[in-house]
């Protein structure tokens, strides 16, 4: 029992101080936490499909397609990566906790970049998850979660409303960052996710939205 609590105890620690050496390291300021949960307004509407060209690039590789995002009810959403000829490239479910590969094309059916495709797109629409700490900088409000063995950095600006950037880090190094640009009508039209400790990046340009 004292050997659980201890180590309950340790965990804690250990990803308080993982928090804080990357807040200290961009150089956030610490304030009261207002905000209970991670407000997230992109892809929540059940009764569209979000529709994006999409080009990904993994280590020399180039993929190039359409991402289809349909909201199928209040926590999952279903993912599609296709082929202009409409061949799938990949077929993920997702919810804020898990994800399913649906079908996925050979070439790219390895184990380490179906996870990284997968909490990509995971990162990109969950919200809901509970505000452990804030912070804030010049511009911008910062609130911090933990997702798995990641720290989640939410990024709104104080001069508008909205979601604008996703940090992921893990052991106080940066992982993923996500930027959503021209934000219009709750919608990002430009998408850029760039992972920052291997040669992966994803460029997602709006299409538009095909309704229910």
């Amino acid at each position: 029992m004292q050997n659980s609590l201890y180590n309950i105890i340790v965990l804690v620690f250990l990803v308080g101080f993982s928090s804080c050496k990357y807040a200290k390291k961009m150089q956030w300021s610490e304030t009261q936490t207002t905000h209970s949960e991670i407000e997230n307004s992109f892809f929540d509407n059940q009764t569209i499909d979000y529709v994006y060209k999409a080009k990904i690039n993994v280590i020399d590789n180039d993929f190039g397609g359409i991402v289809i995002v349909k909201k199928t009810d209040s926590l999952k959403h279903r993912v599609v990566f296709a082929t202009e000829f409409g061949n799938t490239i990949f077929d993920f479910t997702i919810t804020p906790t898990s994800y399913e590969v649906n079908s996925i094309m050979e070439q790219i059916d390895k184990k380490i970049l179906v996870k990284m495709l997968a909490l990509d797109f995971q990162t990109l629409i969950s919200k809901g998850y509970k505000v452990d700490k804030q912070y804030e900088n010049k511009n911008e409000l910062i609130l911090n979660t933990k997702v798995g063995k990641r720290q989640h950095y939410y990024f709104y600006p104080k001069s508008s409303d909205g979601l604008r950037q996703i940090n992921t880090s893990k052991k106080g190094k940066g992982k993923t960052l996500i930027v959503f640009k021209k934000v219009q009508y709750g919608i990002a039209h430009k998408i850029d996710i760039e992972h920052q400790n291997i040669e992966m990046n994803m460029d997602l340009e709006f299409i538009g939205v095909v309704a229910f």
